[in-house]
C-alpha cells in the first residue's frame, strides 16, 4: 500500500496544478466580458483550499499527532524568536524592520527566522546584504506555498513554518510572528512577553481576536496549536460576523483570526493588549509614542507601507539605511 502521506503531497501537487490552469483559462478565454467569472474563480479557489485543509488535517493525523512536537529544554532566560514572513518585494521594509529591532539591543532576543515566499524570493544580494549587516543567527528559508494575503496557503505555511521552528528553540522560550511592515520603536511588550504568565499576547483587534501583524506565542502552546485539526475551524471563522465581507470563502480567511481560534482552542491563555502606535502620517509629528512597542504599516492601521521610510528617516534622521 502506498505512503499515505508521500500520498496526500501529490494529491496536493495535482489540485494546485489543475485549479491554476483552470484559473488562467477561465482568465484568457472562457469568462472574458463575463461579471460571473470572479465568482466562478472564487468557488474554484475554494475549493482547492478545502481539499488543502482535508489534506492537511490527513498529514497531521498520521504524521504529527502520535509524535510529540513540544522541545523538551527549558532554559534559565527564556528568548524571543522573531518569525518573518515577507518576499523580494518587501525587502526594503523587511531590512527597516530589522534594523529597527537590532535598536533596542534586546538582550532577550533569539534566533530571526525569515521565511521568504516561494513566488518571490530574496536574491542573492539582498541575502549578502543582511549577513553583511546583522551579525544574528538569522535562518532564511522559503515558505511551503506561495503565498496570498489569506486563505488556506498562508495559514499552512505558517504552521510548518511554527513546526520546524520548534525543533531550534527551548520549551519555555518565544516565537514572535512580525510582519515586515512593522516598526519597533521600545522594548516594552517585550518585557511584558517575558516577564507575564500569558501563553499567547498580541495587539487587540475590536473583534476579540490578535492582530496579525505581530503577535507572540509560547513554544509550548506551539505544540499544542501545531497538530489541531484546521479544516472545520477554518469554516468557523469564516461563519463568524467579522467575516462577513469575505463572502465566507476559504481562500480569503483572515490568518490572524484563524491562529486566535487556534489559541482558543488549544486552551492557551490570552493576552490582547495595546502595544501598537496608530495615526496617520500628518498626525506623526504631534504623536507621542511613550508607551507602544511598534508600529505597523498597514491600511487597516491608518498608514501606507510606502510610509514606512519616510517615518523612520523622521525617528532616526541620522541613518542611511538603503
Amino acid at each position: 500500500m502506498s505512503n499515505p502521506l508521500a500520498l496526500t503531497t501529490q494529491i496536493s501537487k495535482l489540485i494546485t496544478q489543475v485549479t491554476s490552469s483552470i484559473g488562467h483559462l477561465c482568465n484568457l478565454h472562457f469568462y472574458q466580458g463575463n461579471r460571473n467569472s470572479n465568482k466562478v474563480l472564487l468557488e474554484i479557489y475554494n475549493f482547492r483550499d478545502r481539499v488543502f485543509l482535508f489534506l492537511y488535517d490527513l498529514k497531521t493525523k498520521f504524521k504529527f499527532n502520535k509524535k510529540l512536537c513540544a522541545v523538551q529544554q527549558i532554559s534559565k532566560q527564556p528568548k524571543i524568536h522573531f518569525f518573518y514572513i515577507s518576499c523580494g518585494k518587501d525587502f526594503k521594509y523587511l531590512f527597516i524592520s530589522l534594523r529597527s529591532l537590532e535598536k533596542l539591543n534586546l538582550g532577550c532576543r533569539g534566533n530571526i527566522y525569515l521565511y521568504i515566499d516561494k513566488k518571490d524570493h530574496l536574491s542573492n544580494e539582498h541575502i549578502k546584504k543582511l549577513k553583511k549587516e546583522f551579525i544574528w543567527n538569522m535562518v532564511i528559508r522559503k515558505t511551503k506555498y506561495k503565498l496570498s494575503w489569506g486563505g488556506a496557503k498562508l495559514l499552512i505555511s505558517e504552521l510548518v513554518a511554527f513546526r520546524e521552528i520548534l525543533t531550534e528553540i527551548n520549551q519555555n522560550d518565544y516565537v514572535a510572528k512580525i510582519d515586515s511592515d512593522v516598526l519597533f520603536i521600545s522594548d516594552r511588550i517585550f518585557k511584558e512577553v517575558i516577564k507575564g504568565e500569558s501563553e499567547a499576547i498580541g495587539q487587540r483587534k475590536k473583534e476579540g481576536f490578535m492582530e496579525g501583524g505581530s503577535y507572540f506565542l509560547k513554544a509550548s502552546l506551539i505544540s499544542k496549536i501545531v497538530i489541531l485539526r484546521i479544516y472545520k475551524l477554518v469554516k468557523q471563522t469564516n461563519q463568524m460576523d467579522g467575516s462577513r465581507l469575505w463572502g465566507h470563502q476559504i481562500s480569503k480567511c483572515p490568518e490572524d483570526r484563524a491562529i486566535s481560534m487556534l489559541v482558543r482552542q488549544s486552551g492557551g491563555k490570552m493576552l490582547l493588549s495595546n502595544f501598537r502606535a496608530e495615526f496617520t502620517k500628518k498626525e506623526f509629528i504631534e504623536k507621542d509614542l511613550e508607551g507602544y512597542s511598534i508600529i505597523h504599516f498597514s491600511k487597516w492601521c491608518r498608514l501606507r507601507k510606502e510610509d514606512m521610510t519616510e517615518i523612520w528617516r523622521r525617528l532616526y534622521p541620522e541613518e542611511n539605511v538603503l
